[in-house]
């Protein structure tokens, strides 16, 4: 399996439900006894928000790159962005 990679931290629930579901998916897969690789960038929330804010998606687009290269120098072979709409 390859080693996952999360940027999180743009919203702390997300970050957490991503993991949990990846856990719950890959023992119903794989067995209780498996657990994958995963690798956590929590990515500055207040330089997104002030970003954002400014409607700076070129400094927006380069927090988030700086983020999945975070996780590339971390040994991560795939990666996702964790978001929820804020239904959990």
């Amino acid at each position: 399996m390859k080693k996952i990679g999360l940027v999180g931290g743009l919203g702390p629930a997300s970050t957490v439900a991503y993991y949990e579901g990846l856990m719950d998916i890959s023992h119903r897969e794989k067995g209780a006894d498996f657990y994958p690789e995963i690798v956590i960038d929590s990515v500055n929330m207040t330089a997104h928000m002030e970003a954002l804010s400014k409607k700076d998606y070129d400094g927006l687009g380069a927090l988030l790159l700086k983020s999945l290269e975070n996780l590339k120098a971390a040994g991560a072979q795939i990666a996702a962005v964790t978001a929820l709409d804020g239904h959990l």
